[in-house]
């Protein structure tokens, strides 16, 4: 009985032994199972072009999405993209960031083919378990236009916004526009709102190409939108029908009030 018990406590000291052992390999440093980052490009793609509320023309934009595999890094890392061997737009990401993200750079195409590349960790400042998948190329062909195409340019009031604009002064309401392809077979009507109030339009003959509709209007106080269409009545079949809209967004401030000399406003 003695030596069984023996080499029952032999066996239990054995595995007590073997457990001890397993929980101090699970305790070990995670710095030595560490993981490295990898930062790959998901997606590379041109989006089409949006409604602008910036009273600017908008551009088409080139978006490179990416994410992050593996440990933070421990250095922050550089996202460029390049159109034709040239820069177009880029930033720095920080190792706190999240483990997706998309850069997007507005670019103004030609007619033709525009070779499209997005580089993350364009630096090199991140050691990562590949370094071969940091790059994508596409080709983005723009084709000439087969039907007229009537854009608008700009919204904008004149004076200017900061000057003499005030509630109770006459103002222009402007909007540049211009056409590419090939002449419209029909007239078209050029609109301007103040938020949903019609102000003036315009209306252009077929040979027109580029041109600038301007309405009078009474500056009212408050928080405003400039609205300009062009094409309004839908008179022309356009290769787009996306860009005939810009918005404008302004405040324009109370009037002045005139105090005669010696008086104190109350």
């Amino acid at each position: 009985m003695k030596n069984t018990a023996l080499v029952i406590c032999l066996i239990l000291c054995s595995t007590s032994f073997l457990f001890a052992q397993t929980a101090k390999v699970a305790k070990a440093d995670p710095g030595v199972m560490k993981i490295k980052p990898d930062i790959t490009i998901t997606a590379l793609e041109v989006l089409p072009v949006r409604a602008s509320t910036s009273g600017m023309r908008a551009l088409p934009k080139i978006s490179c999405k990416w994410k992050r595999t593996g440990s933070a890094p421990a250095a922050k890392w550089a996202i460029k993209i390049f159109t034709g061997g040239k820069m177009v737009g880029g930033a720095w990401i920080e190792p706190t960031a999240g483990t997706t993200g998309e850069l997007e750079v507005p670019y103004n195409f030609t007619i033709g083919e525009h070779q499209i590349l997005c580089e993350v960790d364009a630096e090199n400042n991140v050691v990562e378990t590949k370094e071969n998948n940091n790059k994508w190329l596409i080709i983005h062909t723009v084709k000439p236009p087969t039907k007229p195409d009537i854009i608008v340019k700009k919204v904008y009031l004149e004076p200017l916004l900061g000057s003499s604009i005030r509630a109770g002064k006459t103002v222009n309401l402007k909007c540049d526009w211009e056409r590419t392809g090939p002449a419209p077979t029909h007239s078209f009507i050029v609109k301007k709102f103040i938020d949903s109030t019609f102000i003036g339009g315009d209306t252009y003959t077929p040979d027109k190409k580029i041109g600038t509709s301007t309405s009078t209007w009474t500056a009212e106080f408050g928080n405003k939108e400039l609205y300009c269409y062009v094409d309004a009545e839908d008179d022309v079949v356009e290769e787009s029908e996306k860009n005939n809209k810009m918005i404008s967004y302004f405040m324009v401030p109370p009037a002045l009030i005139a105090v005669p000399q010696g008086v104190t406003p109350n």
